[in-house]
């Protein structure tokens, strides 16, 4: 039992997944189905219907039983079939003035209903216009009861000639006998015979002449309109807001199968669930990739609350593996503002933080407030100190920041980045590294060999399971650490190698 609710709630929980991440989708199905619905209902329009209800009777030589049930003698599942019936189609049509239309189209149009436990048949028309609803209601109806008329009409007429016909026959036999036994001796046996017929004959006839008479008793009243049909003052058909809103839900039902396999073959990451089965480490937090200053951030709780998260789970993996530097790249994104929230977040835990960047620093100054430094070139080439980069981060003490950048196309000299951070100076706890992404730039891997372990950044939505993979496979084999994976989620998101005017100005205020 237990594994059965397990099952179903991860069963639900997959649902619950891909709808969230496809909702586009299913809000294009839903729109869609919508507006077909909408248009459709516009396109045909709404239908009137109109209702004639007929009592039908016993009719003919049925009607002629005394012993038995008025349903005994009327089949109504027949006499359905004889409404729809050619010639009742065919004379309804010429009362409703269209004689040349079809017997399909009419009958499209046609409901005929048994109420349980009546001789009643409700006989149904829709139409366009309320109008041709009432006409073409009425006369079916009519139609059908000059049909039935018609019918019994033939039958008793059959009748009375069939006994016509045998009283003739009878009589003519009583003549023959009659001349027999007057031709007969009396007290002779032909005279015997001769008598014995004339008294059979003669009830014969007698019992014909009884039926004939019984013929023109026979009802032909085939049975009556006991409610004529009505004039509709409103459609039969649904609301046009209604059949909208059924077709939107259609929509996103038909949609869903389609959301389910655009997620199925989709390779982009969403949540854990999609690093589960790959071999990057453990999901260490899921963060805004664009956070924005958090010193100070008390009205901004939940952002700050993400980071400190994310930062607690890389602080304890970093403590476990004896390491103090760190290195934040991705497969192909810029990740300059989330390196600055995992740094801030690691200072606002009281943790003495060094903060480093190569190209894309010049964002590292978007999203902490610190002034414009020389580049980053000069002090690998050793002609400016490390000291004269770094800055404290106002609002953060314990964040001090590299703000040089490195010029386009530059190549860094890691034997003094390595000399540089190598060892820590003893009030700095952790070293953060921001390394341009892994398949843009061979630099991230040799900046990234020189740290403890890296943690690689995963944009949702954008990042694909593959480059996640090949990225971590590349510094696995550069003999570097994979801490694990931040989730990154929406935010702006810069293309790698793009020099943004804040670079530009910066790079002409070094100049």
């Amino acid at each position: 039992m237990t594994t059965d609710r397990h099952s179903n709630a991860l069963l639900l929980s997959d649902y619950v997944r891909v709808i969230v991440r496809r909702r586009a989708m299913l809000a294009v199905g839903v729109l869609l189905g919508g507006i077909l619905a909408w248009l459709f209902t516009n396109l045909t329009g709404p239908e009137y219907e109109s209702k004639a209800s007929v009592l039908v009777k016993p009719v003919g030589m049925a009607a002629l039983n005394p012993s038995a049930r008025p349903d005994q003698l009327v089949n109504l599942p027949t006499e359905r079939q004889l409404i729809r019936s050619t010639a009742t189609v065919n004379l309804a049509a010429e009362k409703m003035g269209s004689p040349d239309a079809s017997p399909s189209s009419m009958l499209s149009h046609l409901t005929i209903t048994i109420p349980e436990g009546t001789q009643i048949l409700e006989i149904s028309f829709s139409a366009k216009d309320p109008e041709t609803a009432q006409a073409g209601a009425q006369a079916f109806a009519d139609a059908y009861l000059e049909q039935r008329r018609a019918q019994a009409e033939v039958e008793v007429q059959e009748r009375a000639e069939h006994l016509a016909s045998e009283i003739e026959n009878v009589s003519r036999e009583l003549d023959e006998a009659n001349a027999r036994f007057v031709a007969s001796e009396e007290g002779s046996l032909e005279r015997t015979l001769a008598q014995a017929d004339i008294e059979l004959l003669t009830s014969r006839l007698r019992d014909l002449h009884a039926d004939l008479a019984d013929l023109e008793l026979v009802s032909v009243d085939p049975g009556s309109v006991i409610a004529p049909a009505t004039l509709p003052t409103k459609p039969s058909s649904q609301p046009p807001w209604l059949l909208t809103v059924v077709g939107a839900f259609a929509g996103g039902i038909l949609a869903l199968p389609l959301a389910f396999t655009r997620d199925r073959l989709d390779r982009r990451i969403w949540d854990e669930s999609d690093i589960e089965t790959l071999p990057v480490g453990p999901v260490l937090g899921s963060v805004p990739a664009r956070p924005g200053p958090l010193a100070g951030s008390e009205d901004r709780r939940t952002v700050t609350d993400a980071y400190r998260k994310a930062c607690q789970n890389i602080v304890s993996a970093l403590a476990l593996s004896g390491g103090r530097k760190l290195g934040v790249t991705s497969t192909d994104h810029d990740v300059s503002e989330t390196t600055a929230g995992l740094a801030s977040a690691m200072a606002s835990l009281k943790y003495s933080v060094l903060l480093m960047g190569t190209y894309y620093t010049e964002h590292l100054r978007e999203a902490l407030p610190v002034r414009p430094a020389a580049h980053l070139q000069t002090i690998l080439d050793e002609e400016l100190p490390l000291s004269s980069g770094v800055q404290t981060v106002r609002g953060l003490s314990d964040l001090r920041v590299v703000s040089g950048t490195l010029p386009p196309n530059a190549r860094a000299n890691w034997k003094t980045f390595t000399e540089m951070v190598e060892p820590l100076p003893d009030e700095t706890d952790f070293f953060v590294f921001h390394a341009p992404p892994i398949t843009e730039s061979v630099d991230a891997l040799q900046a990234s060999a020189l740290m403890d372990a890296v943690v690689l950044v995963a944009f949702r939505g954008r990042t694909t399971r593959d480059t996640l993979d090949r990225a971590a496979s590349q510094l696995e084999a550069a003999g570097t650490k994979v801490l694990g994976v931040v989730i990154a989620k929406a935010g702006r998101m810069r293309r790698p190698g793009r020099i943004s005017r804040a670079h530009k100005r910066s790079k002409t205020a070094a100049a």
